[in-house]
């Protein structure tokens, strides 16, 4: 070994014993603390002399990479010492700071199991890496005079996502295909995203609650998946990505208010389809999830410049309609709710069709006309008006017959201009009767509210 050899080698070795030394040092000094009653400064002591055992340990072994974690342990460890020691004691930052210590430490037990790189995948002792320096740039946040307690907040979240990624990568539920597929994924990106808002100079905390929401919901997929619940996994994946979008309008300059109502219209939807999935209520599901699905439309369509109004209305009408079937099923009202929802349907088709480029308007109306057939029967089977209800149920199909063969011509030229003829006219005349029932029915019972 050359001389600088033997010098760096030696120097190396000092640093070693170095270390064990200040760590016998603030063993003492915690036992001290606590004897005065200072507990909080021995904690501090107490996690800084495992933290610098460690970091000398793993040294000696030529464990470069544990050592790194537990050298920034230590850092964190004297920072929150130094918050401690001001007049009067800075307990947020220190906790901080703790709490930063807490997950290097983490960071290094984790590349002490081989969990750093697998596959091209970070893994566990990265995240929790990740989530030791938001401890440090949270703390840093809360050291300032004033404090940046926005920023903080921020910093402090994304931490706790990153916490949360790595005890879903330690529990083997990696990946990256879906949210739903993986709770890691899922903490990791809301991680980032609370990251960048704390950098901004005026973060927007409204931000953080959305995301997480978003990361609870996408945990409780991927929950749901691995349990084999694969439908209340997709209701829970679609509600938690539909925050993500409320969060993400929330962040431009000028939010547009009505896309977030109804992307957390969504959302709500998709939330009572879980409920309704846990109590085995796959019908009352289906149709809040419809529903769900119809918002989020409403909500796209609003996006759009210029907005594209009557699209707008007709997915709102279809999502209201969804809801309704799901309140008449949960009810019991199963034929009810079979109306409702074809009314859904035939709305969902009639905004499809005005939102296209080039719209196709007189498909539009006849989806309309079905619709509102099938919504008044709805009305006349809740009023238990069953022959009139049966009615405007075949004028509702009658229409879409109409809607289906003017989109799609299955005849010539001159029997198709027929049969449109005909399901105009034969939709017109239940319609007729359908009225004429219910007025019959009003004119024996006054009261009725139909």
């Amino acid at each position: 070994m050359t001389s600088l050899g033997l010098a760096q080698a030696q120097g190396a070795d000092r640093d070693i014993i170095s270390g064990y030394v200040e760590s016998l040092e603030r063993l003492h000094q915690a036992i001290q603390a606590r004897n005065d009653g200072h507990t909080p400064l021995s904690s501090y002591y107490q996690g800084s002399a495992i933290a610098l055992f460690k970091k000398s340990e793993t040294k000696a072994k030529g464990k470069i990479d544990q050592a790194k974690c537990w050298h920034h342990a230590v850092e964190m460890r004297n920072k929150q010492a130094e918050e401690l020691a001001k007049n009067p004691p800075n307990n947020a930052a220190a906790t901080a700071y703790g709490q930063g210590a807490q997950y290097y430490a983490k960071a290094a037990e984790a590349k002490a199991k081989g969990k750093t790189q697998e596959a091209g995948k970070t893994q566990e002792a990265t995240y929790w890496n990740n989530a030791g320096k938001m401890c440090d740039k949270q703390a840093n946040e809360l050291a300032k005079n004033p404090p940046n307690n926005a920023a903080a907040a921020a910093y402090g979240q994304a931490a706790q996502y990153y916490a949360q990624a790595a005890e879903a990568e330690a529990q083997g539920k990696q990946g990256a295909v879906r949210y739903r597929d993986s709770p890691s994924y899922a903490f990791l990106n809301a991680a980032i995203q609370a990251e960048k808002e704390a950098e901004k100079p005026q973060p927007n905390q409204q931000r953080i609650p959305w995301w997480t929401q978003a990361a609870s919901l996408f945990q409780q997929a991927a929950e749901a998946n691995t349990s084999g619940f694969s439908e209340k996994a997709s209701f829970l994946d679609n509600a938690g990505k539909a925050f993500v979008r409320v969060a993400n309008e929330a962040g431009v300059r000028h939010p547009n208010q009505q896309r977030i109502h109804w992307l957390t219209q969504a959302a709500s939807s998709f939330q009572q389809a879980v409920h309704a999935e846990a109590r085995g209520r796959t019908d009352v599901a289906e149709a809040y999830s419809a529903a769900g699905e119809s918002y989020h439309r409403v909500a796209e369509e609003c996006a759009k410049n210029p907005r594209n109004d009557e699209a707008a209305q007709g997915y709102q009408q279809s999502g209201k309609c969804h809801r309704a079937a799901a309140e008449a099923e949960a009810q019991g009202k199963t034929q009810e709710a079979t109306y409702w929802n074809g009314a859904g349907a035939a709305y969902w088709n009639e905004a499809r069709e005005l939102s296209k480029t080039p719209q196709r308007p007189q498909i539009a109306q006849a989806y309309k006309q079905s619709a509102e057939c099938y919504e008044n029967a709805a009305k006349a089977q809740a009023e238990q008006r069953t022959h009139a209800a049966e009615l405007y149920n075949k004028a509702g199909n009658t229409y879409q017959k109409k809607a289906d063969e003017l989109a799609s011509p299955q005849q010539a030229p001159q029997v198709h201009q027929g049969l449109l003829r005909e399901y105009e006219e034969n939709a017109f005349a239940l319609i007729g009767e359908a009225e004429n029932a219910i007025r019959e029915a009003r004119a024996l019972s006054p009261d009725i509210s139909y």
